[in-house]
Parts: C-alpha cells; sequence; structure tokens
C-alpha cells in the first residue's frame, strides 16, 4: 500500500501546472492520495475515487477545498464518509480492501497566522484549538471502528523533526499527546533536509495506528517543485506499507 500526501498549494482550477501536478501525482503511483488546499482541477482520473471537504470560506475560490482524499479503485472499495467535528476543514472516509478495513482521516491544522471565523484570533489559537477537536475526532473513530486501521494525514502545520522551530513548544506537545492519546505513531518524524537533501522542513505529516506503522517499508519526503516548475511551496510525503504485515497486524489485533 502506498500513500502519498501533499499541500497542492491552492491551485486555480484554469491553471496550467494542474496537469503538471496530476502527472507527478499519477507517477507516485499512490493508491490512497491525501491532497490539501486543493481543487477539483486537480483530478487523478477514472482510475481512482476522490472524495472532498465540503466548501469552506477559507477557501473561496471555485472549486477549491481544504482536503480531499484519493482512492485507487482497484485496491480500496470506498464505503462511505465518515463525519468529522467540521466537514469543511477535515474529511475522513471508510474503506475496505483484501488487506484489511481503513479509516483515512485528510485535514489541515491551521498556520500560526489563522484568525479565525471573528478575525480577532491571537497567534497559535486557531492551531491549538483544530488539535483539540482532531484529537476527539481521533478518538471518536477509534472507538466507533476498533477493527479499522486508522490512516490521519495532511497539513499540520508543524516542524516535528525535532530541528525544525516551526510550531511553538506548546503546539507540539499537544500534537504529540492527542497522537498518543489517539494510539496514533507518526511516521514523518525524520529530518529529511539531513537524509534527503530537501531544501525546507515538513510540515505535513503522515499518522498510522500500530497495525500500520509496523507494517511501514518506505518514508520519503520530495520537494514541491519538480523538474523545476514549483507545483507547491510545500514538500510532498509517501509512505509504502507492506500488505502482508497489515493484515497480519489486523488478524493478531
Amino acid at each position: 500500500m502506498r500513500i502519498v500526501n501533499w499541500n497542492v498549494e491552492r491551485p486555480a482550477i484554469e491553471s496550467p501546472k494542474n496537469a503538471l501536478r496530476i502527472r507527478h501525482l499519477l507517477d507516485l503511483a499512490p493508491d490512497i492520495a491525501i491532497l490539501t488546499e486543493t481543487s477539483t482541477a486537480v483530478d487523478l482520473g477514472p482510475d481512482f475515487t476522490g472524495l472532498f471537504t465540503e466548501p469552506s470560506p477559507r477557501k473561496p475560490r471555485d472549486g477549491e477545498a481544504v482536503a480531499a482524499i484519493w482512492i485507487r479503485n482497484t485496491v480500496f472499495s470506498v464505503v462511505g464518509k465518515v463525519g468529522s467535528t467540521d466537514p469543511r476543514e477535515a474529511i475522513c472516509v471508510e474503506l475496505e480492501s483484501d488487506a484489511g478495513v481503513f479509516l483515512v482521516y485528510g485535514s489541515i491544522i491551521p498556520y500560526h497566522g489563522a484568525k479565525g471565523p471573528d478575525g480577532k484570533s491571537a497567534r497559535w489559537q486557531e492551531h491549538k484549538r483544530a488539535i483539540e477537536w482532531h484529537h476527539r475526532d481521533w478518538l471518536k473513530l477509534r472507538e466507533s471502528h476498533p477493527k479499522h486501521g486508522l490512516i490521519a494525514a495532511g497539513d499540520y502545520n508543524q516542524h516535528r523533526d525535532g530541528i525544525g522551530q516551526y510550531g511553538t513548544i506548546e503546539t507540539r506537545r499537544m500534537l504529540s499527546d492527542a497522537m498518543t492519546g489517539s494510539a496514533l505513531t507518526c511516521v514523518t518524524e525524520a529530518d529529511f533536509v539531513a537524509s534527503a537533501g530537501l531544501s525546507r522542513r515538513n510540515i505535513d505529516h503522515v499518522c498510522l495506528t500500530a497495525d500500520l506503522a509496523s507494517a511501514v517499508t518506505d518514508v520519503r519526503a520530495w520537494e514541491g517543485t519538480v523538474a523545476g516548475t514549483r507545483l507547491s511551496d510545500h514538500n510532498g510525503i509517501t509512505v509504502e506499507l507492506n500488505d502482508a504485515t497489515i493484515r497480519k497486524g489486523i488478524t493478531n489485533g
């Protein structure tokens, strides 16, 4: 199973870069692609089913969405959407496959300067508020679907490699506590600047339940500039999992 997570930097419907974004994503051959700051124009085609967050005032352009989840049709069957605290800001999808049953939760945790609906929020206030309701959502999903593997991914607006300074001590602790309390492991906390030679640190992450985290065979980060063309101001993430290990973990669980 291959998971891709990428913030595609609010592409306009008519952007000529959309074809390049789509080509790059298809070249990565994802089975699950979680896209944030995305658009209906970034369409992975008939081999995939795409599900989107509801329209958000934070993303007002035509076709724009906070998050979308694209599912490869030959690997998964989409059971349907599962509710989230704010369906404009987070989407959750239930899936079935030969490897087991899964929930995929895609979202954005707002950046430090988000002002909130009244335009008066202090720095990091909306970020902290979102961590709190993400935690509630993750706990509810674990309780309501105890046999499902949970994949939570998106733009979390934090460096989590122990080196980068974006995010405060408090906000990083809050997100760590939310992950731990929901029995999630963040598998994207490596120093990709050192290991992959990237020019920026990751703020986009993938978190997995134990049965899935134990099946991870490879985690890679890659630049949003592809073949000399800037397609995003974010790095992307690819996580590879071994299906046989997933089946074994689910059986043992």
